[in-house]
């Protein structure tokens, strides 16, 4: 075997710059993420039905009788009304076609508390608007540097968090754009169901 040229050596893998993997985050990690936040969470929802576990009892319920009790000092709501105290801002849009789901009825019982808590929860009706240009995923910006893709089965069961390794988050930030201008606030949005 002849001796490599320097134009080889100049091109190894180990002398090419290396891109940051993506990687799966644990729970606890992506916990930590979110409320680390330091000036801004973006969330896109986009899945009909999400199937939590910790939620399963109350939405039995719900079921049943229409409606649940609501815990004013719950956890996520206490973290709106700080996040919106400190000036920070966490916002949602959730992109949906009429009628709802079983379980948008549910959950949009608790989203309105959490809107009145503070977060600026926004809906996109494909029915009877116009619908952006958006990933079929949900994702997370955070801080408008970080993005992490949420993974979910097709029933809604919950995969897991990817930490995707992207210095160019332009394309994140355009659909949040997009999606925030497309949207509409969830208490409106409430308020033409019919409450």
């Amino acid at each position: 075997m002849g001796k490599r040229s320097s134009r080889f050596r100049s091109i190894c893998w180990w002398r090419l710059p290396v891109r940051s993997a993506d990687r799966w985050l644990s729970r606890e990690e992506y916990a930590a993420l979110a409320r680390g936040m330091r000036k801004s969470l973006f969330r896109l929802q986009i899945h009909p039905t999400y199937r939590v576990a910790a939620e399963e009892e109350e939405f039995k319920q719900f079921l049943a009788t229409g409606t649940y009790e609501i815990d004013p000092n719950d956890a996520a709501l206490t973290r709106a009304r700080q996040r919106r105290a400190d000036g920070k801002l966490a916002q949602r849009v959730y992109a949906l076609s009429t009628p709802l789901t079983d379980y948008q009825r549910y959950v949009f019982k608790y989203y309105h508390q959490l809107a009145l808590a503070g977060e600026d929860l926004r809906i996109i009706d494909s029915r009877t608007m116009p619908v952006p240009r958006l990933p079929d995923y949900d994702f997370m910006l955070l801080d408008d540097t970080t993005v992490i893709k949420v993974h979910y089965d097709a029933d809604g069961t919950w995969v897991g968090p990817e930490l995707l390794a992207t210095e160019d988050v332009s394309e994140y930030l355009a659909y949040k754009q997009d999606a925030v201008a497309g949207s509409v606030p969830f208490l409106d949005f409430e308020e033409r169901l019919g409450g």
